[in-house]
């Protein structure tokens, strides 16, 4: 399936997946952002954190509620954008599709069950926060960024698949050409490796 871009050139959609579970994650950020600014307006408390600036508002016993929505928005921004910029680049360079949409039906389900089963469990520490925490850092260190690392390895000639990557190329041709020395040319053909191998 594609579009057209301009004069009629046809292009076709890239990241489907990514681009599906957009939707669902932006409502649930406009959810946590409308539960801060009720929580603003319940009180006519339009800048700040918290209700309360005594250091009882950070117990877990009985958190500010201001500061525990700030929180939950806070921690949703932490980590979402760069789940999805990771989403994006292992779509791009060829990711199973069907994974990754399972990976991001998970991702937002680990994002929600963080706040609504955790940070507004009791004392702040549901069963949800943890499992929201560390499924996150799985999904962002363990999982995507490896999965990205592991879909381009045979450009960089890692375990020994492909013929090595544009650099590799590049100082070979400036090597039989005698400019070793010359950053700029060997600028210019990296850049053309990394056009011509994209």
């Amino acid at each position: 399936m594609s579009t057209t871009l301009g004069v009629g050139v046809p292009v076709p959609k890239m990241l489907p997946i990514t681009g599906t579970w957009t939707l669902p994650f932006a409502a649930y950020l406009i959810y946590l952002q409308n539960r801060i600014v009720a929580r603003r307006l319940q009180k006519d408390k339009y800048i700040g954190d918290r209700w309360d600036s005594s250091d009882a508002s950070t117990s877990n016993a009985n958190p500010d509620p201001l500061l525990l929505e700030t929180r939950a928005h806070s921690n949703f921004i932490e980590n979402v954008p760069l789940a999805f910029i990771l989403a994006a680049v292992a779509e791009l360079n060829g990711a199973n599709r069907k994974t990754l949409n399972w990976s991001l039906a998970a991702l937002f389900v680990l994002r929600v069950a963080h706040v609504e089963l955790g940070l507004k469990g009791e004392n702040t520490v549901g069963w949800g926060r943890p499992i929201g925490f560390w499924g996150t850092q799985v999904f962002i260190g363990g999982g995507v960024a490896g999965w990205c690392g592991y879909l381009v390895k045979g450009y960089w000639g890692v375990l020994g698949v492909g013929g090595g990557g544009g650099m590799e190329v590049s100082e070979k041709v400036l090597k039989s050409k005698g400019r070793k020395g010359d950053l700029t040319i060997f600028g210019i053909l990296l850049y053309t490796d990394l056009v011509r191998v994209g």
